[in-house]
């Protein structure tokens, strides 16, 4: 196999239960079960911020930490969701193909799913920060953050159990920016999503 497309596929491999972990708020915003913002809908006060706002529901909207978008409900599915996934690449693990592209073995795929499938929600909740930050309302997009967030978390939360190569990284920051695109313009057509991006 091609070193480059065997790279891509490791790193598409490596991070599936970040990908579903990090479709898993959208999958399940119907649900209602912890509906509820993470930042309890508190707010940062900080006058330099609030002086810029032009009323008081704009000044709400901007000062929040996360924003309404970012629930417990989210956190919560896409957490499970990682491990969900991470359970069925135990399973699948001592296939002759799947072998060729795991990294490591699954068996602690408990831990491993977590440290994937909330590392990508981490990621998201950390971007959402800096954007309520830049004035970007919830749902507004912010280029290239909005695409690889996710996968910062992830690598960062998997780096306490498993450290991937530059290569890995490089792979999937190439693919993930990639299938992010894709997922999230297929989502608005199919009306799962707002925004395109």
């Amino acid at each position: 196999m091609n070193q480059i497309a065997l790279l891509l596929l490791q790193s598409f491999y490596l991070l599936l239960p970040a990908y579903f972990a990090n479709m898993a708020p959208v999958i399940f915003r119907r649900v209602n079960f912890l509906n509820l913002p993470v930042d309890f809908g508190y707010t940062l006060k900080i006058k330099k911020l609030a002086n810029r706002s032009n009323n008081k529901h704009k000044k709400n909207t901007k000062d929040r930490i996360f924003g309404d978008h970012k629930t417990w409900r989210g956190l919560f599915f896409a957490t499970v969701t990682g491990i969900v996934i991470a359970f069925i690449q135990y399973l699948i693990q001592y296939h002759s193909f799947i072998s060729a592209l795991k990294m490591f073995p699954y068996n602690n795929w408990p831990l491993i799913g977590f440290l994937l499938g909330f590392g990508a929600i981490f990621g998201d909740l950390v971007k959402s920060f800096f954007k309520r930050r830049l004035h970007i309302d919830d749902g507004k997009p912010l280029y290239f953050f909005d695409q690889l967030d996710y996968v910062a978390g992830s690598y960062l939360f998997l780096s306490l159990y498993y450290v991937v190569s530059l290569e890995i990284i490089v792979a999937s920051v190439v693919l993930s920016f990639s299938l992010t695109v894709i997922v999230n313009h297929l989502s608005f057509y199919l009306g799962f999503r707002k925004e395109k991006w």
